[in-house]
């Protein structure tokens, strides 16, 4: 499911995002044997995550989970470290706090794995994480999937977001030659 609270892409790219992500997720998800995921998008200005698109997941998780700060959680840790954050058990995990979680322990996230999802050319645009229903550690093997599977999730959001500036350049660009065909029609108007 999309969460509508991102707004880091306009609605169209949002959807087309969704459409993208979400078999993503699901492979990530089959491919840890995990219960539940996420997907969550990097407000790099505000060094937030933001979930985007999930699967198994209730409102209390969403609403709790719905915007992650650096170093909070697993997925807050992975994002400071720019590297994958694997919590076996959450219950004894000093990377919760005990309002977090009781929340992941009431949607049955008993085990995490959060990987960062970073661009060819290094930049981190979100996190990908998936959910276990008990105490668990992924294989390394499984791992490796995921790996991939961040790559491409990673290569379609720069893609998008890429598309989304230059519709941006191109939009001011016609802009600002309306503005000097305005002033040069002025100008020849003048007598």
């Amino acid at each position: 499911m999309f969460s509508p609270s991102s707004d880091s892409f306009p609605t169209g790219n949002r959807a087309l995002l969704t459409n993208l992500l979400q078999p993503i997720l699901t492979a990530a998800i089959q491919a840890t044997d995990a219960a539940r995921g996420n997907i969550q998008l990097l407000d790099a200005d505000r060094a937030i995550l933001r979930i985007v698109v999930h699967q198994g997941f209730d409102e209390p998780f969403l609403s709790y989970f719905s915007s992650v700060h650096e170093d909070r959680f697993g997925c807050g840790t992975a994002m400071k470290r720019r590297k994958r954050t694997v919590v076996k058990d959450v219950q004894e995990s000093p990377l919760f706090t005990e309002e977090a979680r009781q929340v992941m322990i009431a949607a049955r996230a008993l085990a995490c794995q959060s990987t960062p999802l970073i661009t060819s050319d290094g930049k981190m645009v979100g996190m990908m994480s998936t959910h276990f229903s008990e105490p668990h550690l992924p294989t390394t093997r499984q791992l490796k999937r995921v790996d991939t599977l961040a790559e491409r999730a990673a290569a379609l959001i720069g893609r998008i977001r890429h598309e989304e500036v230059l519709s941006v350049d191109i939009r001011k660009l016609i802009d600002q030659l309306r503005e000097d065909s305005e002033k040069t029609r002025i100008v020849r108007s003048k007598p």
